[in-house]
């Protein structure tokens, strides 16, 4: 399932003021660096049932742990992968509550 998943989070390049594709979420490290993006597709998931939306976060943190792998950062940065990964967390949990209370409401 991990393959699977990374081969749907496909890398992209850091563009603030992007909108994001339909039936993606964009997932963001807090670092502008080209590849600091994962996209997480979920139009396949029904977003108003508890397993679909816990399979979103699945897939999210699939993504974060890709994005905010440690081998991306220097061991003068001991911390950066968990500044990362609370970074994106902290980007993209308000846009799944969105999308969750937007879809169920369907």
């Amino acid at each position: 399932m991990r393959l699977a998943i990374l081969a749907a989070a496909s890398i992209a390049i850091a563009g603030a003021t992007a909108a994001e594709p339909s039936n993606v979420l964009v997932v963001q490290g807090g670092r502008l660096i080209a590849g600091n993006q994962r996209l997480v597709h979920y139009g396949d998931l029904q977003l108003a049932n508890s397993t679909d939306q816990r399979l979103l976060r699945e897939r999210v943190g699939l993504a974060i742990a890709d994005l905010c792998d440690p081998s991306h950062f220097s061991v003068a940065d001991p911390h950066g992968s968990m500044t990362c990964t609370k970074q994106a967390w902290t980007d993209v949990q308000p846009r799944m509550r969105q999308l969750s209370v937007r879809l169920a409401a369907r």
